[in-house]
């Protein structure tokens, strides 16, 4: 307001019963039309504010016009009566008709009632007065005088008054006569008489009268003024006739009326003027001429005008004399209440969910439901609202473009809201005053005179802004989170707090400043007499109104213990010991996962240290702050996820080499019985014939067929002077399961991954018996490096002894154990789960997975999986890559269960913005094989995100930024451009033409010539092509037509699934689409393909990007190629 407030208008005459009312008068002529839809927009809030609060046991509509409109001088819609049983909600009471024909006696559905305010129509009225005398006294009859009936007028024109005179004045006079109206009637001849009738003092029925009237005429301020000060009401005169002025207006005076207060941020918008007469006292002695004209100011009779905005209203109207009870305290006592409020904020949200962040009734409700975990509807509300705030979001992002599509962007923002909905400053405070003096020390507080600003470098993201620009929202987020970045913006809370032991030691200047300015938390709070509240209202200190709740408060205190925070561990560790077996419970998804275990892990292992440290260890093991089974079972869950995170982290084998055609020694030989070369054992065949010389059988594989050049091949490097020193070339078999090492005589025609002569022909078929399925290749494994040789047994010295034989390579010298980089992934793929996890009675389903912490903890059997489940359990089994024997298998897993027990995971790099960031959070850049950068999901957003519909298409962004390639649809399909029609024509044209991309018809379409354009065209957005805009010229004639019209008036038609018949409309994403009856096909022409010739269809037929040139490339999900 923008003058002197805290003046409640007109004091209630006479008493005040305890059973109210609520009537809503309202003129129905014809200039009435938003007034009557304002009463619609808000009747339905106002029924459902009734049944939460029990202000009014019925409420009843009232419609007057004019004594010239004849039957349709009124309509009454009957008393509905208002049921606190969640199962009436919608039938709050037995529509029935009385034994008694009187209106007052009426009794209708809320629907009925809902029915009727929709169906008043604004017609008639003859001349300028109406008939609002004849109105108030027909509510006036229908009222009961064991009520007080709450009552609302809305009006745009003056009673008739004798100045007014004319035939409905006259008609009216006849009309009241001493025996209508229930004997009553004639007291509403005159205004001041009817005024005085509506205190009770000629009936004992009594009405506290608000007017929100038209801003016009004098007599309309006059006489509405003169009822709402006589009555003890307000008299409010529109700034505009606006009709959600009028709904708010109503609502807020609803409101202050029950003593609710205000919502936290109230508009200042000026909605409406209140009138007040200068001089209340001298208001007896007006005569009805008074109230025909304007009186100048000074004079007996003279009105005030004082703006009023929403949040004033609590100051300017007298509120009911027995207050409410308190909806949060009935809510936790009352399970009937319970279930009504669960039904009606479902209806409110569902509805219209702004009205919760300016009711607070409904908002403390709110707060009452999510902070109960036992209410079963409590998650689905919660996930309702949810959704309500996205798409409250989605529709502030779609700006413009949502208006035009008839969706209103919400205001004020629900997310705002919910994040400062939750302000209890004056409970708190309360309770801090409340200490005794004596108790208020020691205490914590924040310092305002103390500068943290950091003048030097701070870490990558790191959160530099001072306390007091937190938000309560991110204050409370550690009921919901135990991020990093949660705890890092707490912990800077905890570290900045002040302690003082005695009152003597508190600075002379947070001494003068007083609770209100410096709060102060006194230690006290943390006893069981205070309720231990110390932990829950500690934020209080930064954001005053900030109050945790228990298990989020006891989180507080685990980091504080923690960070090793000194002055409060003692508070901290009985906050901890009180909620000591509360956390094991699946009723609360936020404690299972990894950085809230942790931080509780963290916290008792400081507590036990500092115990063991003083005193021997209690023998109990339910005395610390965690109970013996949760530590033993939150360490399990920990170190199993941890095992999922470090799978990707760098472990480093050691495994014997690998040959790639390296020339080392011949080894041992044998003298080929048919070509007479000296021949290495690995080449030998049977009896004595080299495997060059062995091609009589009907094999048909290239190494069993003589060829034309087959002399010349059995020659080639090889002499007959060869010994066991001379240089051949050796290879290793690829196959896993093989891997043997042999000598390669024609290295220049081996050109593809070499494949022994056993593996050659394992499994091939069509061969002679004796070729078919030779079995594993003959071989024999150093002592040293473990690789094996090819080595037939007919060709081994009798005196060979295997446990002491070495390689070729290790007889020279050379190195043959190397170091291999590989992973815990890798090595499950060889060696199983064995040696990671050892899983007893399926306690764990679906393990390494990928899966939740809470998903994991509700699909087994918590009080047994720590017997059940040993992480990286001792083993003296070797593993294997590649098939090769891993040399330092316990250092290996060592350094593997360093990790996992550290708590720590390898970072990589991302390879465009260069950022470190954990290892399972990077993603392949394009999916295609061969491309092994791995970026960020933000970069990867960063760039395919760059082209959007409207704009000029920046080409370099539809190809991977490394390989420069077309990037797998699987990878970019979420960022819409895969739906680009005619990409690859405008591929092709990109170096003579800017193509924009329609934000309607969604095809690239030419913009500009390159040589018109030099640089990049700026402030292009919402671009639609020329065939759209004609096409919609052509159905509305409109020359003006932008994305929305364009878009509106080419409305993507539905089509019919080729399958199933089921009609699909896309609401976005590639024109590819996938039915659930298993049919996959094109959106843009509707014709049915397979899965995986459908892009191939769309790149061909549509001009799309994304054909078939991938289809031969190997990847998995999210495009990372499998075989890599």
């Amino acid at each position: 307001m923008a003058e002197t407030k805290g003046t409640r208008v007109g004091a209630a005459a006479g008493g005040e019963a305890d059973v109210f009312d609520l009537l809503i008068v309202t003129d129905a002529t014809a200039s009435m039309d938003r007034f009557l839809r304002a009463l619609c927009a808000s009747l339905t809030e106002i029924i459902q504010i009734s049944t939460l609060t029990g202000a009014f046991k019925r409420i009843g509509i009232l419609a007057y016009r004019d004594h010239c409109d004849g039957k349709r001088l009124f309509e009454w819609s009957g008393w509905c009566y208002i049921s606190d049983k969640p199962q009436d909600t919608n039938h709050p009471e037995e529509e029935r008709v009385s034994e008694s024909t009187h209106p007052r006696d009426k009794r209708i559905f809320q629907k009925t009632l809902l029915s009727f305010a929709r169906n008043i129509q604004h017609r008639g009225g003859g001349d300028i007065p109406e008939a609002t005398k004849t109105g108030l006294a027909i509510a006036h009859d229908v009222m009961r005088a064991d009520a007080t009936t709450v009552m609302f007028l809305y009006t745009d024109a003056p009673p008739h008054l004798p100045g007014t005179g004319g035939y409905n004045y006259v008609t009216e006079l006849a009309a009241l006569t001493e025996g209508s109206c229930g004997g009553f009637g004639s007291r509403f001849t005159e205004w001041k008489s009817a005024a005085q009738t509506l205190t009770g003092m000629y009936s004992g029925k009594r009405a506290v009268v608000h007017c929100i009237v038209e801003r016009g005429m004098p007599s309309i301020s006059q006489t509405s003024a003169y009822l709402s000060t006589v009555t003890g009401g307000v008299c409010l005169e529109l700034a505009t006739l606006n009709e959600s002025y009028i709904s708010k207006l109503t609502i807020g005076v609803l409101l202050a009326w029950m003593g609710v207060g205000k919502s936290e941020k109230s508009p200042d918008t000026v909605l409406a003027s209140l009138k007040t007469f200068e001089d209340p006292e001298s208001i007896g002695s007006l005569t009805e001429d008074d109230f025909i004209q304007r009186i100048p100011s000074g004079r007996k009779g003279a009105l005030r005008s004082t703006p009023v905005a929403i949040g004033d209203l609590s100051d300017i109207v007298q509120p009911r004399a027995t207050p409410l009870v308190d909806f949060s305290q009935r809510y936790a006592v009352d399970a009937g209440y319970q279930s009504l409020v669960t039904v009606q904020l479902k209806s409110i949200i569902e509805r219209n969910p702004e009205a919760m962040t300016i009711n607070p009734i409904f908002g403390k409700l709110w707060r009452a439901v999510s902070a109960d975990r036992e209410n079963p509807a409590r998650d689905e509300l919660i996930t309702l609202f949810g959704q309500k705030v996205q798409e409250a979001k989605t529709t502030a992002v779609r700006g413009g473009r949502a208006v035009a599509r008839g969706v209103v962007p919400t205001a004020p923002p629900l997310a705002t809201w919910l994040a400062e909905s939750y302000d209890f400053t004056a409970e708190i405070t309360k309770l801090i005053r409340g200490v005794k003096e004596e108790s208020q020390f020691p205490c914590v507080y924040l310092d305002p005179t103390q500068d943290f600003t950091s003048k030097g470098a701070t870490g990558d993201g790191a959160d530099t802004r001072p306390l007091n620009e937190f938000t309560r929202d991110e204050l409370l987020e550690i009921g919901r989170s135990c991020d990093y970045r949660v705890l890092q913006r707490l912990g800077k809370v905890l570290t900045r707090l002040s302690y003082v032991e005695r009152a003597e030691d508190l600075p002379a200047h947070v001494r003068t400043a007083g609770l209100a300015v410096v709060p102060r938390i006194p230690l006290v709070l943390a006893t069981k007499e205070n309720k231990r509240v110390f932990w829950t209202v500690l934020l209080h200190v930064v954001l005053p109104g900030t109050k945790l709740g228990r298990r989020a408060a006891t989180l507080l205190a685990a980091l504080s213990l923690r960070m090793g925070m000194r002055p409060l561990r003692d508070v901290a560790d009985e906050e901890l010991k009180e909620y000591r077996g509360l956390w094991n419970t699946l009723e609360i998804p936020e404690t299972w996962n990894l950085s809230c275990l942790n931080l509780l892990l963290d916290a008792d292992k400081d507590y036990r240290r500092r115990v063991s440290d003083t005193k021997a260890p209690p023998a109990d093991l339910d005395s610390y702050l965690l109970l013996g089974s949760d530590k033993k079972l939150f360490e399990t869950l920990v170190d199993y996820k941890m095992l999922e995170l470090n799978l990707l982290t760098t472990l480093t084998a050691k495994v014997g080499w690998t040959p790639e055609k390296t020339k080392l020694s011949l080894g041992p030989h044998v003298i080929c019985r048919q070509c007479n070369y000296p021949r290495s054992v690995t080449v030998m065949a049977k009896d004595g014939i080299c495997g060059k010389c062995d091609v009589s059988t009907n094999c048909t594989c290239s190494a069993c067929t003589k060829g034309d050049n087959h002399e010349a091949n059995v020659g080639s490097h090889v002499t007959k002077a060869d010994n066991e020193t001379t240089d051949v070339t050796w290879v290793e078999c690829s196959v896993k399961n093989c891997r043997t090492q042999y000598v390669v005589y024609n290295s220049e025609g081996l050109r593809v991954r070499p494949k022994c002569f056993y593996c050659r022909h394992n499994g091939q078929g069509g061969h002679e018996a004796g070729r078919n399925n030779l079995g594993p290749a003959p071989y024999v494994e150093c002592t040293k490096c473990l690789n094996r040789m090819t080595y037939p047994h007919e060709y081994r010295p009798k005196d060979m002894d295997l446990s002491t034989w070495k390689c070729v390579s290790c007889t020279l010298g050379r190195m043959t154990i190397v170091d291999v980089e590989t992973t815990a992934k890798a090595l499950n793929v060889e060696n199983g789960l064995e040696w990671l996890l050892t899983i007893k009675n399926n306690a764990l389903p679906d393990p390494l997975a990928g899966r939740s912490l809470f998903y994991t903890a509700s699909n087994c059997t918590l009080d047994t999986l720590f017997d059940n489940v040993t992480v990286i359990p001792p083993s003296s089994a070797p593993l294997v890559l590649n098939g090769k024997p891993v040399h330092n298998t316990p250092d290996l897993t060592s350094s593997l269960r360093t990790w996992v027990l550290s708590r720590r995971t390898e970072s990589g790099e991302c390879s465009l913005c260069f950022s470190s960031t954990r290892k399972t959070s990077l993603i392949t850049a394009c999916g295609r094989s061969g491309c092994r950068q791995l970026i960020c999901d933000s970069c990867r957003g960063d760039w395919y995100g760059l082209n959007v519909q409207g704009k000029i298409i920046n080409f370099a962004a539809l190809s991977c930024p490394f390989c420069r390639r077309t990037p797998a649809p699987g990878v970019i399909s979420r960022f819409g451009i895969t739906r680009m029609g005619n990409g690859r024509a405008a591929v092709e044209e990109a170096g003579e033409w800017v193509h924009a991309w329609c934000g309607v018809c969604g095809f690239a379409k030419r913009y500009a010539e390159r040589v018109c354009e030099r640089a990049v065209p700026g402030g292009i957005e919402g671009w639609v092509c020329e065939e759209c805009i004609a096409i919609v010229r052509d159905a509305e004639g409109d020359d003006g037509v932008g994305i929305e019209g364009a878009d509106g008036a080419l409305g993507g038609k539905p089509r019919g699934c080729p399958g199933c018949g089921v009609m699909t409309e896309k609401t976005m994403g590639c024109d590819h689409i996938s039915c659930p009856c298993g049919v996959h096909w094109c959106y843009a022409c509707g014709e049915k393909a397979e899965e995986d010739t459908i892009y191939a269809h769309i790149s061909s037929r549509h001009g799309g990007l994304w054909g078939g040139e991938w289809d031969d490339d190997e990847y998995g999900d999210d495009g990372v190629n499998e075989e890599e």
